[in-house]
């Protein structure tokens, strides 16, 4: 028997099956005598998405795509329910590993899908359904402020406990990715005297050098002359200019520096890789910021633009 003819036997079984789906993948005499080239054309189907395998159970049973259970039905129904005050488990503690598998699977695709909203900030997760979500602290917003705090204030320097202050008990959870970020990025620098630890605004710090200091930050450091307006060198076949201009259309719509690396693209109508290597040249520069936007709440597009930087996905830029 070949796999071909037990992938049909196995799709017609299936189709009989329905809603109900199927305990086994053909007759018991016919599947012991192919038993290979049965697992084969069933692990083809599954792979392909064409058929399910429910193994929740003791033993495991069969769907087509279209016939299959699935949670999601079951995690809405829960998710409204808990309303505004929100779920803090999806699965029960005797749920079997199989089944905790299928519900976070379902969880996943309801989250990307933008169906509902997933509180990380705590020790455990909680569970929202869209409607009654709470406003979430968001790790752009955190660095925009503690960004614009310690710019504002210069030449006044901050303890992290002094930072912590400025935001409110959500926003404060994300201090410590808030920092490194901000690090990361140059927006702060790291300074010491003895033991104790203070930050300030590493683009005031660098202005008010003159444009000769080369401020530290993490393993990044800005270049001589790079608040320069002078023009530069930029990636063969795009037009800086019209970039620039692109994004500060962008940025006055959205009232926010931070713009999506997709809208960007579309905007200035420029290829998407070589827009990625001209704002991988920025960055380097000092003159582009990446921010990581929220990866869940985005679509395909603004995904597929994101830029890719030591294991992190960033969709959003800042061109200063």
């Amino acid at each position: 028997m070949s796999v071909e003819e037990a992938r049909a036997a196995i799709v017609q079984k299936l189709q009989m099956g329905g809603t109900k789906g199927a305990t086994s993948l053909g007759t018991k005499t016919l599947v012991a005598a192919n038993q290979m080239v049965f697992d084969d054309a069933m692990a083809d189907l599954e792979r392909e998405g064409v058929a399910i395998v429910n193994r929740e159970a003791a033993k495991p049973k069969y769907y087509l795509r279209e016939f299959a259970p699935s949670h999601r039905e079951a995690i809405l129904i829960k998710l409204r329910k808990g309303g505004v005050k929100g779920v803090p488990a999806l699965s029960t503690r005797s749920a079997s590993a199989n089944a905790r598998t299928a519900i976070e699977k379902d969880v996943a695709a309801l989250e990307s899908e933008g169906e509902i909203v997933v509180d990380r900030n705590g020790a455990k997760p909680k569970y929202y359904l869209k409607e009654f979500a709470p406003q979430l602290p968001n790790l752009e917003r955190v660095c925009a402020r503690l960004e614009e705090i310690a710019t504002a204030k210069y030449p006044e320097i901050f303890s992290e406990s002094e930072l912590k202050k400025e935001l409110s008990k959500g926003e404060a959870t994300l201090l410590g990715r808030a920092i490194y970020w901000l690090e990361n990025q140059r927006e702060i620098v790291r300074l010491r005297h003895g033991a104790s630890t203070f930050f300030t605004s590493a683009r005031a710090l660098h202005s008010a050098a003159g444009g000769e200091l080369a401020v530290m930050a993490g393993a990044a450091s800005f270049p001589k002359g790079a608040a320069s307006s002078e023009p530069v060198a930029t990636s063969e076949g795009l037009d800086a200019g019209r970039i620039r201009e692109a994004y500060r259309v962008l940025a006055e719509h959205s009232g926010f520096p931070s713009v999506k690396i997709a809208a960007l693209q579309r905007e200035s109508g420029a290829a998407l890789t070589v827009l990625h290597r001209w704002l991988m040249e920025e960055h380097q520069q000092g003159r582009a910021v990446l921010s990581f936007g929220d990866w869940s709440l985005s679509d395909e597009a603004a995904r597929v633009a994101a830029i890719e930087l030591r294991g992190e996905r960033y969709l959003l830029v800042k061109l200063l």
